[in-house]
């Protein structure tokens, strides 16, 4: 109709405003199409039970160890995923896909093949219910139909091979600091910054002898 035509061409310049960095885009972009072609409602539940970990075992959501000496956490009796009892409701690995890859590696080829089976229906009926989504999404982001095709491709490959995850990158910029307590001698300070997302880590420049440094760094997180 005429009022989606409106709603997808303003979306559209919004996309074309807001996107400056190519890379963060098409990482944008095929998240968006992993989200649609395989989205959390569609996932399969973990089978989650009270258990005893022997060695240290750490959460696969919030990465923190599970404390305790007996009944430390979760673990799903399908997949294996270990996670803390208050990160259950959080929890983004599907249980499908990662009791396919545990199925893989425990030479179990046909129960493999049949949960890989489950994951490529799922992902076609989102595809076919779905295509003026689809074309929406394609138009916000302006890219061309061979891109999209080869796109989804890519998507459902790393769907189906496990290596999918529900995250996003955040683009942080540091500006400056004003006003820093003087930490030497001299009345100075040799600041940077620091910025960590999970396990992973960014660090500015120093910059010697400043109390208003100015870096205007940009990272991705």
């Amino acid at each position: 109709t005429m009022a989606i035509k409106r709603a997808q061409a303003g979306l559209a310049n919004a996309a074309k405003t807001t996107f400056g960095d190519e890379e963060l885009k098409m990482h944008v972009y095929k998240k968006t199409l992993q989200a649609l072609i395989y989205p959390i409602s569609c996932t399969t539940p973990h089978n989650f039970q009270l258990t005893n970990f022997q060695t240290p075992t750490w959460c696969h959501e919030c990465e923190g160890l599970l404390w305790g000496l007996a009944r430390q956490g979760l673990k799903c009796a399908e997949c294996g995923v270990k996670v803390h009892d208050k990160c259950r409701d959080l929890i983004s690995a599907d249980c499908l896909q990662r009791a396919a890859e545990k199925s893989s590696k425990h030479g179990e080829g046909n129960r493999t093949q049949n949960l890989m089976g489950v994951i490529r229906e799922r992902m076609k009926m989102q595809e076919r219910n779905k295509p003026e989504i689809f074309e929406t999404v394609r138009i916000i982001f302006n890219v061309d139909s061979a891109t999209q095709e080869e796109s989804l491709k890519q998507v459902k490959a790393s769907i189906l091979e496990g290596s999918s995850k529900w995250s996003a990158k955040i683009a942080l910029t540091v500006i400056c600091a004003q006003g820093l307590i003087a930490k030497d001698k001299t009345g100075k300070s040799d600041p940077y910054v620091t910025a960590q997302v999970g396990k992973m880590k960014k660090r500015t420049r120093t910059i010697h002898q400043e109390l208003n440094p100015i870096w205007n760094e940009k990272f991705f997180l």
